[in-house]
């Protein structure tokens, strides 16, 4: 009877894990977003075909707020969602219909924000520079009460 090393049976439990990981869907290589690398991510917001539109899904908002679930993307690197482009992009929402001060932010580490805000239209506008260029967006669209309004927004770089 032979006796295995605990580190050598350790490291091929890794290496068995790791490899049953990559061949699971979903698993192992990342979309860049463009759709078109192994493990092709699909869904809103993966390719520039879904570039300043917004959809509206049930739930998520609450009372008279609705959610705005946001994304940034690019048509400047081959990456579309290039952390050089899409990362703290200052971003200002401003409410229509009733006016107020505009709320200010700043996209996450993945190019995203989320809202909570008041049901009405709304006007969303992007001003930054990145990566060498000057980057302007602006979006006008509608909040539904307890819904969530998923917003794909070109950084419109130039």
């Amino acid at each position: 009877m032979s006796r295995s090393h605990p580190l050598a049976l350790r490291s091929l439990l890794t290496v068995g894990a790791a490899s049953a990981a990559l061949a699971l869907p979903g698993c192992g290589d990342k979309d860049a977003g463009d759709g078109t690398e192994t493990g092709q991510q699909t869904g809103f917001c993966y390719s520039m075909d879904d570039a300043d539109t917004t959809v509206v899904e049930p739930g998520g908002g609450s009372g008279a707020s609705g959610l705005l679930d946001g994304r940034l993307i690019t048509d400047e690197s081959d990456d579309i969602r290039d952390p050089a482009i899409v990362v703290n992009v200052d971003y200002t929402i401003e409410n229509l219909d009733v006016g107020g001060s505009p709320k200010l932010g700043k996209t996450d580490s993945e190019g995203s924000f989320t809202e909570s805000i008041g049901e009405g239209t709304w006007l969303l506008r992007l001003s930054d520079s990145k990566g060498g260029f000057t980057c302007r967006n602006e979006i006008e669209f509608d909040i539904e009460a307890g819904n969530t309004t998923r917003m794909c927004l070109d950084v419109g770089c130039e």
